[in-house]
C-alpha cells in the first residue's frame, strides 16, 4: 500500500467527499506540530473576532448570490419552511447510505440564516436558529462518510454558532461548544486514524478555532490557528510540493480541488491575523506566495482549473460559465491582492494574475513549465494554455471515490487539455467518448479510475520532462496492462468474445512545446487488447465550423486518410505524415449519473468536435506525428501546413526528436544511450536514457537536461558542432526524492558551471555507510497489502486506501445481511539489501495490533515467499508467489490490541538475504482475525535486524 490518502471537503467548493473507511489508529493528544501557542491580549482576540464573523457572512452572501438572491430574501425562504420544532420537511434526517446525503441541507440552511441573523438581528430568526440547532444536536443524523462526522457537520455547526451566538441561551451555547472538536489535528470521531493530511486537517482546526470563538477561549483559538500554520510547508507528502504543484490521496495532482480548499483557508487565516500575535512566520508566507503563483498560476484559464489537476472533480457539474469582467468588476480582495500586499516585489505578477483570472487579459506566462514531482507539463501563453497529464511508478493517474469519476480511467496517461478561452470543456464531460481522452494513445474502451488513488504503472520510472522556462519536452512510457473485469467495460459489445477481457498496451509518447505550436509524437505503439487503439488529438465544445483542408466539413462523423490539417475554434490541427483517423462534429447525449452515482440522470446533449487518429486492433510498432497550432484561422493553418517551421527528426523507440527552425530549438528524447544528428552542423550524443532541449534562439546556445526516474545521473554529453566546437559536459542530474527529474540547465561552452547535486549525492552516499555501519537495523516495509479469497480472488485490493493487514475471517461489506464470510490474508515486503553476506544475528517483525477478533487469542502464521517479484498495484490472492517456508504460529490475544507485538524471523530472514528482499505472508485459519497496522498509517510494519559479525 501507499501512504495514507485521506479526503477533505471545504464548504466554499463543491463537495470534495472523503473516504468512506472507518478503521482507526492511535491520535495526538495536543497540538502536534510543537509550535508554542502565541499569547493574545483581549484586545487581539476581539479584533480576531470582528474580523472573522464578517468574513463568515461574507461567504454566505456568495452562496446566496450563486443561487440568484440576496442573502436576506434566501434566509427568508428557508425559514417559511421551516418547522417550529426546528427541522424541514423536505430533508429526511434518517438517511445514512449513498448517494448524496439529504440532512446537509439542514446544515446548508442553517448556516444561511446565521448568516442573515447576524447581518439583520431578529428575535424570531434567533429563535429558529436555536429549534434547528437543538433539532440537530437531538437528531445527531449519521452519514456513511467519516467527512461528515469529523469535518462537514462540526465546520457547518461552528459557523452557524459563531454568527448567531448572541442569540443562543447559555445552555445551548455549552451545547455547541461541547459539540465542536477542542484538538487540532485528530480526527474526533474516530480517535485512533491516521493523522488527517494537508486540508483535512486546516478544516479540523476551523472547527477548534469556531469553539474557542463560541467559549471566548484565546488559548484554543491560538492552538487552531498554530495548527492551520503548520500546514503550510513544502515536503514530498501530502500539500505543497517541491515544484509547487498539490498532491492528496497518495502521489496524486490535485492543484484543483484540494489544493483550492487547503489554500483558500490557510491564505485566508494568514491573512486575518497578520498583524496579531498569531501572525503567520514570514517563510510559512514565501510559501502561500509561491504556491499562488508558481504552481496554480500555471493551471488556470480564465478562472478555469486545468482539468488535468482535478482527478475525481472532472465528474462534477460546474454551476457557471466564465465570463470576462471589466476592470471596474473586479472582485476585491482576492488571493492574488493578499499576496500582493504580503510581497511587493511580486505584486505585478499577482496583479497580472487576477487581470487574467477575471477579466480578458493575457496570461502573462509565455514559456513552459514541467512540475517533476507530478508528470505534468504545461505549456502557457497570452492565447492558450496546453497542459500534459502523465503518470509513472512515483505518481497516481486520476482517482475514483465516493461514485465519481466512474469514466475517468485514461485520465492521466498522456491527457491533454487545449484552452484558450477557458470554456472550450464547460460542462462537455456527460457526453464525452472516454475511449478517447484527448492526447491518449489507448484500446477503446472506459473505465473508472482506481478507488482513492493507485500507482497504475508500477515498472515504469521513464517519464517525465525538460524546461529551461521557456521552451520543454514532455515524454510518456506508456505500458499499462488493463483487465476490464476489474472496473472497466468495453465501448465494443461483446469484448469477451476475442478474449478474457485481458490486454497489455505499450506507447512511447512525447509533446515538444515551442512558442506556437505543441508537436506530438508516438512510436513502438503496440496492444494485445482486442479493441482498436487509438490516439486522440482533441475531444471539446464545436464552436464554429469545422474546415478539412480547406472545405467546411458538414455535420456527422466521417473517416479520414492522409488530411493534411483540421481546423475549428482557432486551432490548426496539422500532419506531417500519412495517417487515418475519425472526424466527428455532431450532437452527442449522455448525463452526469454515468460520471458520478449522486448526479441526475437526466439526459443533456453538446454539439461536439472529436479528433482521432486509428492504429487499429493489436498494433505492433504503430506510430503517429501531429502538430498543434493554435491562434490561427483556416487560412493560415493552410499557409503554415505548406511550410511547416517544425521538422520530425526522429520517431523510434529509441530516440524522438523534433527541431523547430524558425527558433533554432531542438528537443530530444533518448530512451537509451545514442546519438542523433540534427543537421550537418551538430550531433548530440548521450550515453545514458535522457531528455535534452537545445536552445540555439540565442547567441549563447543553451542546454537543459533531465534523466525522469534516475537520480544523480552522471551523464556524458557530447556536442559536435562546427560553428561552436566539439564539446563533451558531465552533468551530475539532480536527485532525492524532492528533486528527482528536475531539469538542468547551462550554457554550452561552460556546461554546468558547478556540480550542484555532488553534495547531495555525497550526503546520500555517506548515510547509507552509516547505516551499513550501524550493528542494528529498523527496516520499515516498502510494500504491504491485504489480499481476499473467493470471489475477489483476482482482485487486486490496493485500489483503495487499505488501513489494516488482515489475518483471518471477516464478514463481507458487501453480503453483510447473509453473514457471508471471507478468507483475507496480507504480504509484507522488507528491502535486505543494507545486510552484510554475514546475514542476521536476530531479526525481528514488529507489527501494531489495531484489532482482534473471535476468540482470543488468534494464531497467525508466518510464512516466507518464493521471491519478491510483486508490486502492491498488481498482486492477487491468486497471483501472489509460492510460499517457500515453513510457517512460524505467532499467538496475538485480545490484552495486545493497539500494541506492538514481536515474533523472531531470524531463520527466515538469512534464508531470504542473498535475494535481496524478504516477503511475508500473514495468514489465520481460525473462524476470527487480527488486524496489523499497515504503511497506511503511524504504525509502519517493522524488521529489527542485529547483524551477524
Amino acid at each position: 500500500m501507499k501512504r495514507f490518502k485521506y479526503s477533505i471537503l471545504a464548504v466554499s467548493l463543491a463537495a470534495v467527499t472523503g473516504c468512506t473507511s472507518t478503521m482507526q489508529i492511535s491520535a495526538p493528544s495536543a497540538v502536534s506540530s510543537g509550535q508554542a501557542v502565541k499569547q493574545a491580549t483581549k484586545a487581539d482576540f476581539e479584533t480576531l473576532k470582528a474580523r472573522v464573523v464578517p468574513d463568515f457572512v461574507a461567504s454566505s452572501k456568495a452562496q446566496a448570490k450563486k443561487k440568484n438572491m440576496t442573502l436576506k430574501v434566501l434566509a427568508a425562504d428557508y425559514l417559511k419552511t421551516l418547522s417550529p420544532e426546528g427541522a424541514w420537511p423536505d430533508i429526511n434526517y434518517q438517511q445514512v447510505e449513498k448517494p448524496g446525503w439529504s440532512p446537509r441541507g439542514h446544515l446548508d440552511r442553517l448556516v444561511i440564516l446565521a448568516a442573515a441573523y447576524n447581518e439583520s438581528p431578529d428575535v424570531a430568526l434567533g429563535n429558529a436558529i436555536s429549534n434547528a440547532l437543538i433539532y440537530w444536536l437531538d437528531a445527531d443524523p449519521q452519514s456513511w462518510n467519516w467527512w461528515w462526522h469529523d469535518i462537514g457537520i462540526p465546520k457547518r455547526i461552528g459557523y452557524s454558532a459563531v454568527m448567531a451566538k448572541e442569540a443562543l441561551n447559555e445552555e445551548l451555547l455549552k451545547k455547541v461548544a461541547d459539540y465542536l472538536p477542542s484538538i487540532p489535528n485528530y480526527s474526533p470521531t474516530n480517535p485512533n486514524s491516521p493523522i488527517p493530511k494537508a486540508a483535512n486537517r486546516t478544516d479540523i482546526a476551523l472547527a477548534v478555532l469556531n469553539r474557542g470563538l463560541l467559549t471566548d477561549d484565546s488559548d484554543m483559538v491560538g492552538k487552531a490557528i498554530a495548527d492551520i500554520e503548520a500546514t503550510v510547508g513544502v515536503s514530498t507528502g501530502a500539500g505543497i510540493q517541491h515544484d509547487y504543484s498539490f498532491h492528496q490521496h497518495g502521489p496524486q495532482l490535485y492543484t484543483s480541488g484540494y489544493g483550492p480548499v487547503w489554500f483558500s483557508a490557510a491564505a485566508k487565516w494568514a491573512d486575518l491575523v497578520n498583524d496579531l500575535p498569531w501572525a503567520f512566520a514570514p517563510e510559512k508566507m514565501d510559501i502561500l506566495v509561491s504556491y499562488l503563483l508558481d504552481g496554480q498560476r500555471w493551471s488556470k484559464r480564465h478562472g478555469q482549473w486545468d482539468y488535468n489537476t482535478m482527478s475525481r472533480g472532472i465528474s462534477r457539474t460546474k454551476r457557471t460559465e466564465y465570463m470576462p469582467q471589466s476592470s471596474g468588476d473586479m472582485p476585491e480582495h482576492t488571493p492574488m491582492d493578499i499576496v500582493a500586499g504580503w510581497m511587493p516585489e511580486r505584486a505585478d505578477d499577482a496583479q497580472a494574475f487576477k487581470a487574467h483570472e477575471f477579466g480578458d487579459a493575457g496570461a502573462g506566462l509565455n514559456g513552459f513549465k514541467h512540475f517533476w514531482r507530478s508528470d505534468y507539463s504545461v505549456k502557457s501563453s497570452d492565447g492558450h494554455m496546453f497542459s500534459i497529464g502523465m503518470n509513472s511508478q512515483r505518481v497516481e493517474p486520476a482517482e475514483a471515490g465516493n461514485g465519481e469519476n466512474l469514466k475517468g480511467f485514461w485520465l492521466g496517461f498522456g491527457s491533454t487539455f487545449l484552452m484558450q478561452r477557458g470554456n472550450e470543456y464547460y460542462n462537455i464531460f456527460p457526453v464525452w467518448n472516454w475511449a478517447l481522452v484527448p492526447g491518449v494513445t489507448a484500446p477503446e474502451y472506459v473505465g473508472k479510475g482506481a478507488d482513492w488513488g493507485r500507482i497504475m504503472q508500477p515498472d515504469v520510472s521513464f517519464v517525465g520532462g525538460v524546461s529551461n522556462e521557456r521552451y520543454g519536452v514532455s515524454m510518456m512510457d506508456l505500458d499499462i496492462a488493463i483487465n476490464h473485469a476489474e472496473g472497466a467495460h468495453s465501448t465494443k459489445p461483446g469484448f469477451y468474445q476475442c478474449g478474457e477481457g485481458k490486454g497489455h498496451t505499450e506507447a512511447k509518447k512525447a509533446w515538444f512545446s515551442f512558442a506556437d505550436e505543441v508537436v506530438a509524437l508516438g512510436t513502438g505503439i503496440k496492444s494485445t487488447n482486442c479493441e482498436s487503439v487509438n490516439t486522440s488529438l482533441n475531444q471539446t465544445r464545436l464552436n464554429g465550423e469545422v474546415t478539412v483542408d480547406g472545405s467546411v466539413a458538414a455535420m456527422g462523423s466521417r473517416d479520414l486518410t492522409d488530411a493534411k490539417w483540421v481546423h475549428h475554434d482557432g486551432v490548426g490541427y496539422v500532419f506531417p505524415q500519412s495517417w487515418k483517423g475519425t472526424l466527428s462534429n455532431q450532437t452527442q447525449t449522455g448525463t452526469w449519473k454515468a460520471l458520478r452515482k449522486s448526479s441526475s440522470d437526466e439526459l443533456v446533449s453538446q454539439n461536439v468536435f472529436t479528433l482521432s487518429m486509428t492504429h487499429g486492433v493489436n498494433p505492433d510498432n504503430a506510430t503517429y506525428q501531429y502538430v498543434i497550432a493554435p491562434g490561427k484561422t483556416a487560412d493560415q493553418v493552410d499557409s503554415y501546413s505548406k511550410d511547416l517551421p517544425v521538422k520530425v527528426l526522429k520517431n523510434t523507440p529509441e530516440v524522438q526528436a523534433v527541431h523547430h527552425k524558425g527558433l533554432n530549438v531542438t528537443g530530444i528524447v533518448f530512451y537509451q544511450a545514442g546519438s542523433v544528428k540534427l543537421n550537418s552542423d551538430l550531433t548530440v550524443t548521450v550515453d545514458k536514457p535522457s531528455v535534452i532541449l537545445l536552445d540555439d534562439s540565442v547567441s549563447q546556445p543553451t542546454i537543459s537536461v533531465s534523466t525522469p526516474g534516475v537520480e544523480f545521473a552522471d551523464v556524458t554529453l557530447g556536442l559536435q558542432s562546427v560553428s561552436h566546437g566539439n564539446l563533451t559536459h558531465s552533468i551530475l542530474t539532480p536527485g532525492g526524492e524532492a528533486d528527482l527529474g528536475r531539469s538542468v540547465t547551462f550554457d554550452w561552452d561552460k556546461g554546468p558551471d558547478n556540480r550542484e547535486w555532488e553534495a547531495a549525492l555525497k550526503a546520500q552516499q555517506q548515510a547509507q555507510l552509516q547505516a551499513a555501519q550501524q550493528p542494528e537495523l529498523t527496516l520499515l516495509a516498502v510494500a504491504d497489502t491485504e489480499l481476499q479469497g473467493g470471489q475477489y480472488a483476482d482482485r487486486n485490493f490496493d485500489i483503495v486506501s487499505r488501513w489494516d493487514l488482515w489475518a483471518g475471517q471477516i464478514t463481507d461489506g458487501d453480503a453483510a445481511e447473509a453473514g457471508v464470510t471471507k478468507e483475507v490474508k496480507s504480504v509484507i515486503k522488507f528491502d535486505l539489501t543494507q545486510l552484510s553476506s554475514a546475514g542476521a544475528e536476530k531479526a525481528v517483525l514488529k507489527l501494531h495490533v489495531r484489532n482482534i477478533g473471535g476468540q482470543s487469542p488468534q494464531t497467525v502464521q508466518v510464512a516466507a515467499l518464493a521471491d519478491s517479484h510483486w508490486s502492491e498495484a498488481g498482486v492477487t490472492w491468486n497471483n501472489l508467489p509460492a510460499v517457500k517456508s515453513e510457517s512460524i504460529p505467532w499467538t496475538v490475544s485480545s490484552e495486545q490490541k493497539k500494541q506492538w507485538v514481536e515474533l523472531d524471523v531470524t531463520k527466515l530472514v538469512n534464508e531470504a538475504q542473498s535475494s535481496g528482499a524478504i516477503s511475508l505472508l500473514l495468514s489465520n485459519k481460525g473462524s476470527g482475525f487480527v488486524a496489523f497496522g499497515s504503511d497506511e498509517t503511524d504504525q509502519i510494519p517493522e524488521l529489527v535486524v542485529k547483524r551477524a559479525l
